[in-house]
């Protein structure tokens, strides 16, 4: 019999030759290409967050106000090596997804087989979320190889005969550097609990393990920590902030709004596949079975965020790594059932709606289908208003410029870049809370020098004291079919 014929039998000649190991890595390595091409092509320039971790880069420390370090340190190096550049700031996000897809390919054959593996890599960067990931950078995709690489060694853990102590440490560090990325990369610690406990076989040394697993996270992540230490823990108080549980809705609409969200970064056919899953006896036994401890604890702790206050749909990110690897074996375990059938068209769609995807950022715009909310609006107009800025402050000899909200600052900095601007953000005090990045640490006040080139959404005067001047400028920019952004600039000298 040649070799993995049992798994490539209920393959038709094609799809066998597709799933072959160098298919497939060339496969992985065109989509990535491509998608290095749309962060060329694109006229679409950085979004808030995207500019704020590159900022943080600027100044390497060991944590920042409301992310642990890692994005920064990735984003500091690049800037470093190749420069400031929208390619420079984005190409690291679909490298980063090829390394979690490879990453996966190795964990699905741990537990799957190769044909498991191998379609594990290529769903992966097949899901939607993984699509619009590898455009923007995010700490979700910083974070995700490491998660990735750690539920890997959890997996030869508990398949290897020997050196289990040794795969918890590495699945230890592992998390801790998905920590160092995004918190939610702790989620992994009571999932691994749950795992432990209903698929770790008696004879492993499971509390050891555990206790050697939560040692090499303190360890990896302990950066962060010790920043937060010395700042008072603000890192906290912000995520506390950003849960908004006192603003309680108990909203239903919230709840299903998130579950439905699912289906579209989790790709349609491929969530509803993992929503039947549990119903199958053989995905519910041994070392498969227990992926679900790394999926729905996850997805339970976001839909009670969502019931109580609101949660956006990538919070769920953490859980797609074990989603993927369970979904690849049951391409392979449930052979010619409902579950396997829907694999192939999973993928399909999936690519579908990336390649739309990737159109639509190519071109920096959704045409004759753009939504009357379209979401590019956000990365639209900054550069206009930047320009502006810079205009305006050269002619008033203006060095300290005023931004009226954490994206206009966001974008400032990135726009002017090396211009020499102090950008300043003042404290919005009726919003209660200890403020954002730009707010805690360009602060204004009288000590700051003048003139101030105040820039502000609408025509009324800044709610600053100073001596403002009428506008001496006005800006509208159109962001978007029925939206444009209109500002004001105010001198005070």
């Amino acid at each position: 019999m040649r070799p993995n014929a049992v798994e490539t039998d209920y393959l038709s000649p094609f799809l066998a030759h597709l799933f072959r190991p160098y298919s497939v890595l060339g496969l992985l390595v065109l989509i990535t290409t491509a998608r290095l091409w749309v962060i060329a092509a694109s006229p679409l320039g950085p979004g808030v967050d995207e500019a704020q971790y590159w900022l943080w880069g600027q100044d390497l420390q060991l944590g920042y106000y409301s992310k642990p370090p890692l994005i920064a340190w990735l984003l500091g190096g690049i800037n470093l090596l190749f420069g400031q550049s929208e390619f420079s700031l984005r190409a690291s996000g679909p490298i980063l997804h090829l390394l979690t897809s490879l990453i996966l390919w190795q964990a699905g054959n741990k537990i799957g087989g190769v044909m498991a593996g191998r379609y594990a890599a290529i769903l992966w960067v097949s899901l939607p979320a993984v699509g619009l990931g590898s455009f923007v950078i995010s700490t979700d995709s910083v974070m995700l190889p490491f998660w990735a690489a750690g539920l890997y060694f959890i997996l030869a853990a508990h398949t290897a005969r020997t050196g289990y102590l040794a795969y918890m440490a590495s699945a230890g560090i592992a998390i801790g550097l998905a920590s160092l990325a995004k918190y939610a990369g702790l989620y992994f610690i009571p999932c691994l609990l749950i795992f432990l406990l209903i698929a770790a076989t008696p004879n492993q040394p499971r509390i050891k393990g555990f206790f050697v697993f939560c040692l090499a996270v303190l360890i990896a992540s302990s950066p962060t920590w010790l920043w937060n230490i010395f700042h008072e823990f603000v890192t906290f108080q912000h995520l506390g902030e950003n849960a908004n549980l006192e603003k309680q809705s108990y909203s239903l609409a919230s709840l299903f709004g998130f579950l439905g969200a699912q289906f579209g970064v989790a790709g349609p056919v491929s969530f509803l596949v993992i929503l039947i899953l549990p119903f199958y006896r053989q995905m519910r036994a041994g070392l498969t079975g227990g992926l679900h401890a790394f999926i729905w604890p996850v997805l339970a702790v976001i839909c009670v965020q969502a019931f109580l206050s609101e949660a956006n749909a990538n919070w769920a990110a953490a859980s797609y790594p074990a989603m993927v690897l369970l979904l690849a074996c049951s391409f392979t375990r449930l052979a010619g059932q409902l579950p396997a059938r829907l694999m192939l068209p999973a993928i399909a769609i999936n690519l579908v709606l990336t390649a739309i995807l990737g159109a639509v950022l190519t071109a920096g715009s959704f045409g004759p289908l753009t939504p009357k909310s379209d979401p590019l609006r956000r990365l639209r107009g900054w550069e206009e208003m930047a320009q502006t800025a810079d205009q305006l402050a050269e002619q008033n000899n203006a060095t300290t410029l005023i931004a009226y909200s954490r994206a206009s600052a966001a974008l400032l900095h990135w726009h002017l870049a090396g211009k020499g601007y102090y950008i300043a953000l003042p404290l919005a005090t009726k919003t209660g809370g200890k403020g954002n990045h730009y707010q805690r640490s360009y602060p204004l006040d009288d000590t700051i020098t003048r003139p101030w080139l105040a820039i502000i959404e609408g025509d009324n005067p800044p709610a600053i004291t100073a001596e403002w001047q009428v506008p001496i400028a006005r800006l509208s920019t159109q962001i978007s079919q029925k939206r444009s952004r209109h500002l004001s600039f105010w001198l005070a000298r």
